[in-house]
């Protein structure tokens, strides 16, 4: 997860079922087939672990992720577009990286190393919208993807030197890849009128006093003016990508084709300088929109599914179950090809009660859908804390991939790990590790069932990799 944003509705399992037919019957077979030698799966490292909350003693955070069952730490790199629409595209030479990426590998850790975008936030035009919104206009495409292609490449050559063992060359750029299908779902709920007056109606049940400080970073008299101004801002976005209903369909074809060509090639030309595992960072609910799987060595989503709803304990190992079900499909969509092994890109839930319903939010103002059919508002800073319902969904994964939801697995990045207990006040993800001969802290005792949980997390995964290669 990368900061407030909107989110697309869960569409993820239909929008596989449509894009994929077939494949669902063939799945278990391809799975089998793809554990060959020589075969992707069969490559596939297992790595387990996360990205850390501004760590500085990279061997004291080795010591406590070692003893958590832990091994790979997840670096970011990352770039600002100036414009949603433009091709400014700035970053840091990608020689920052090496202190850190060395660091860890000298403590003993694997190393994950994924490119992300954001929008600036500085620039108005940019206002309630988030990098998965990202589309360049099409005068500023080419120029867009040829300043993308440097930044992949600067930080493929980094990777090879140092010993990086995943590279992830974008991350939830969900418009920008969403070429398997017709209209990304980004742009479909954008162009959807009654989609968006459900969602600000339901919003609108939410009480709140005063000025609200909402996702965007700005400040609205109250929650209706917040809630109308990023409706507005998401349906003049979608417009302006769409374009007049005239010839939209053609032209959406066209660019999903460059798009497409563009990314293939990108990964191309990353190979030249990379022979680890290549991949890109799709997000839980637009994987499946993801048209180039097959230029890559893995699939890696994020994994905020919601597992129940507001009002019921639900059956955490069945949902967890649903939705490993639609990545499975997706892995062994291979024609005549073996299946990719999956890696869980980002897997958190904040310490506050109802994070297994939306896993994704955690501030501000949120509908939470009931067992009941209708919702409920919630205010996230309000919520009881309860690290009792994370523990839970970590333990649910594990039964999920014990009866065999997802046997592509191959890794999970937490979101996020801390050895500090102050963290937990700045990070509502933070999962508190603990140093071994550490003393023990109120939060630590609090935090030891999750990391019980994580650990036999872990031993499932090293179990579905299979022996040491």
């Amino acid at each position: 997860m990368t900061g407030p944003r909107l989110r697309t509705p869960l569409l993820t399992l239909g929008l596989a079922a449509l894009l994929l037919g077939t494949a669902a019957m063939r799945g278990e077979s391809a799975v089998a087939a793809g554990t060959h030698a020589g075969s992707p799966l069969s490559r596939a490292p297992v790595l387990l672990g996360g990205i850390d909350v501004g760590e500085t003693d990279i061997r004291g955070l080795a010591r406590a992720m070692h003893d958590a069952e832990l091994d790979t730490l997840q670096v970011s790199y990352e770039a600002r577009l100036r414009e949603w629409d433009g091709a400014e595209l700035s970053y840091d030479p990608p020689e920052v990286l090496r202190p850190r990426l060395r660091q860890a590998r000298e403590a003993g850790l694997a190393l994950m190393l994924v490119l992300r975008v954001r929008l600036d936030e500085r620039e108005p035009r940019n206002r309630h919208l988030w990098h998965g919104l990202a589309w360049p206009r099409a005068a500023a495409l080419d120029a867009f993807f040829a300043r993308y292609r440097e930044f992949v490449l600067g930080a493929a050559e980094v990777a090879q030197q140092e010993g990086v063992a995943l590279l992830v060359i974008g991350n939830e750029l969900n418009a920008l890849t969403g070429t398997g299908v017709d209209v990304p779902g980004v742009l479909a709920r954008g162009l959807d009128d009654a989609q968006l007056e459900r969602e600000a109606l339901a919003l609108r049940q939410c009480r709140s006093a005063g000025p609200v400080r909402w996702h965007d970073g700005g400040e609205y008299p109250d929650l209706a003016s917040a809630v109308a101004g990023e409706q507005r801002a998401l349906r003049s976005w979608a417009i302006r990508v769409a374009g007049e209903a005239a010839g939209r369909e053609a032209r959406l074809r066209a660019r999903r084709a460059r798009h497409d060509d563009a990314w293939r090639a990108i990964l191309d030309e990353a190979r030249a300088h990379f022979d680890g595992l290549l991949s890109y960072g799709a997000g839980f609910d637009s994987y499946s929109e993801v048209g180039f799987w097959d230029a890559t060595d893995a699939i890696v989503s994020t994994a905020y599914f919601g597992l129940r709803r507001a009002g019921e304990t639900g059956d955490l190992r069945a949902a967890w179950a649903q939705h490993l079900a639609g990545l499975s499909r997706v892995a062994a969509a291979r024609p005549s090809r073996p299946a990719l092994p999956v890696y869980l890109g980002e897997l958190g839930f904040t310490r506050r009660a109802h994070s297994a319903v939306r896993p994704w939010s955690y501030e501000g103002f949120e509908t939470l859908p009931r067992a009941d059919g209708g919702s409920e508002c919630v205010a996230w800073a309000e919520q009881p804390l309860d690290p009792r319902e994370r523990t839970r969904a970590f333990e649910a994964l594990t039964a999920a991939l014990s009866a065999g939801a997802l046997p592509q697995l191959r890794g999970v990045s937490l979101w996020k790990l801390t050895r500090a207990d102050e963290h937990a006040a700045l990070e509502p993800y933070a999962i508190r590790l603990e140093t071994p001969g550490e003393a023990p802290s109120g939060r630590l005792s609090e935090e030891r069932p999750t990391l019980d949980a994580l650990r036999s997390l872990s031993t499932m995964v090293r179990e579905l990799g299979g022996p040491p290669r």
